[in-house]
């Protein structure tokens, strides 16, 4: 079995591919925290509009973040409609709908509140992979791409984002970064709608975990540490920190994370954290004020909980690798998984993938109200 390639050799790939796409400079933002842990970002001038010129990356050393931030910008590169790989075709509503037994099954999609969508309509679809039969499955291009066609774009009916774009050295790193992504949103679609939420008593933390936490107290930036309650039971962190010493509220930040172990999705929900307080700072992310309120709400939660008990919430088994968690999904009536391959890294060994999870829920607290059947039903009752 190979052996995975070290982090400076992954760093060299990383600056190579980012360039290919674009990426015309990097930079540590570290030093604008005093919190001190690595943030990075990276420049592509010449993205679409729609999708985002400064990308951020984080991790617990300088290579790691800078490695993020170049890779965050390939995967926004590569889901650009004029570059990416999966091919493009010109279909109807109805017969995207027909493919998972009729028109009602666009509802699974979530389409954002309020739209109707023409079912005789045409539209430029993207082709992908049913992950468990392998089987061509065409979705609407703009559940897929960012920016989509210009077609797709001005209707709108779901709204483009980048939840579900993944970037990895093998298809497989790729496929699962994305479906974590996926699934993190659909986890957090339920608490944004009703605030369902255990909060951790960061005290209980393993001691690879309070050192993170007791370097963020010595700021003097508080924190908030939440589990997130839903029906699929998958862990998802969800971190809120807030700046003692300043009044302006977008100082309050928030990060995620769905992990198959719920302390490696912490950790990662606070370094999320800890890149948007920078991002902030830096002034590279101008959607970054607009979830400022949801944040603040959020930061207020119940009693807390020690992570050992919170744990036991998560016990089941996940599968570890992609088609087996496809298959977990389809038990719990969730699916299919349609991945994209925005880029195929077969020669050079960069990966970037699009995942489509049919019936997870993305809905997005004042930015996105995408509502499927799934939320429409719990938030009812």
């Amino acid at each position: 079995m190979p052996s995975s390639p070290t982090e400076d050799a992954v760093l060299a790939m990383a600056r190579t591919w980012s360039a290919d796409v674009g990426v015309t400079r990097s930079s540590s933002i570290t030093r604008l925290d005093r919190v001190g842990v690595p943030v990075a970002m990276a420049v592509r001038p010449g993205a679409l509009v729609g999708s985002l010129v400064v990308t951020g990356g984080k991790g617990t050393t300088e290579a790691a973040a800078e490695i993020g931030a170049r890779l965050e910008a390939m995967e926004l590169a590569a889901a650009e409609h004029t570059r990416c790989q999966v091919p493009l075709v010109r279909t109807t509503y109805r017969a995207i709908a027909a493919q998972f037994g009729g028109a009602a099954a666009l509802l699974r999609l979530c389409p954002r509140l309020g739209v109707r969508i023409p079912l005789d309509e045409e539209v430029t679809a993207a082709q992908g992979t049913d992950l468990r039969s392998a089987t061509p499955v065409l979705l609407p291009s703009e559940l897929v791409l960012l920016p989509p066609p210009p077609d797709a774009a001005a209707r709108a009916y779901f709204g483009a984002n980048s939840f579900g774009l993944g970037c990895g050295l093998t298809l497989e790193q790729a496929t699962m970064h994305a479906m974590l992504e996926v699934l993190e949103r659909d986890a957090l679609s339920f608490p944004a709608a009703a605030g369902q939420e255990w909060a951790i008593d960061e005290h209980s933390l393993p001691d690879r975990l309070t050192s993170l936490t007791a370097r963020i107290r010595r700021a003097n930036v508080a924190i908030r540490l939440l589990a997130v309650k839903q029906d699929l039971g998958l862990p998802v962190a969800h971190v809120v920190l807030w700046d003692r010493d300043e009044t302006d509220r977008r100082f309050v930040n928030g990060g995620h994370a769905c992990a198959l172990d719920l302390d490696l999705a912490i950790e990662r929900a606070l370094l999320e954290a800890l890149q948007s307080r920078a991002a902030f700072m830096h002034g590279g992310r101008e959607d970054l004020p607009s979830l400022v309120d949801v944040a603040t709400e959020q930061a207020t939660v119940g009693e807390c909980s020690a992570l050992s008990d919170v744990r036991q919430q998560f016990s089941q088994p996940v599968p570890a690798d992609a088609v087996g968690l496809a298959d977990w999904l389809a038990e719990r009536g969730i699916g299919p998984v349609i991945r994209f391959v925005l880029r195929d890294g077969s020669t050079d060994g960069a990966w970037v993938v699009r995942t489509v999870i049919v019936g997870c829920e993305s809905y997005v607290a004042g930015l996105s109200p995408r509502v499927g059947p799934r939320l429409a039903a719990w938030s009812h009752g």
